[in-house]
């Protein structure tokens, strides 16, 4: 019986040490390192078209359809494929891939254009194979896409080289 009066006795004196702490950081330290912490992200998260400069190596995978969309589930077929995109840091790219388009191997090399926003989303278009969505991660080491032509589902991971 004694040690459980002991733990309560405990438990309670550490709660209320706690709520003690608690009140007296209110406006004390922790605030001001959680602000410090959160401004330093945003400002890390910022982003422009010179975040997307250099190359960087894809795949993507999806299906495609040359049927109107929206399309039935049995007119698309698998796609893929893999490449390098060049990123001037100015808002143009070069694009070099080879795709499979329901087995049929296409080599693609275009050129195109892209925009980056402050928080880090963009848009992507290279006529003739890709527009895309897309959001940048890991400090521009990383792209992460959807493909936005209609009739096409497929998502895109780009790696700096």
């Amino acid at each position: 019986m004694q040690s459980i009066q002991t733990v309560l006795v405990f438990g309670t004196l550490a709660a209320a040490t706690l709520v003690g702490v608690g009140s007296n950081l209110q406006n004390g330290i922790l605030p001001r390192v959680q602000a410090h912490e959160i401004e330093a992200h945003q400002k890390a998260q910022s982003c422009s078209a010179d975040t997307l400069k250099g190359g960087y190596g894809l795949t993507f995978q999806g299906f495609g359809t040359r049927a109107p969309v929206p399309a039935p589930i049995g007119a698309f077929i698998l796609a893929a494929g893999v490449g390098v995109v060049n990123f001037d840091g100015v808002g143009s790219l070069t694009l070099v891939e080879t795709t499979s388009f329901g087995g049929h191997i296409a080599p693609i090399s275009t050129t195109g254009t892209y925009m980056v926003n402050a928080d880090c989303t963009g848009s992507l278009d290279a006529p003739g194979a890709a527009t895309w969505n897309f959001v940048i991660v890991q400090e521009g080491k990383r792209m992460m896409a959807i493909n936005t032509i209609p009739g096409r589902v497929a998502t895109v991971d780009l790696q700096k080289q």
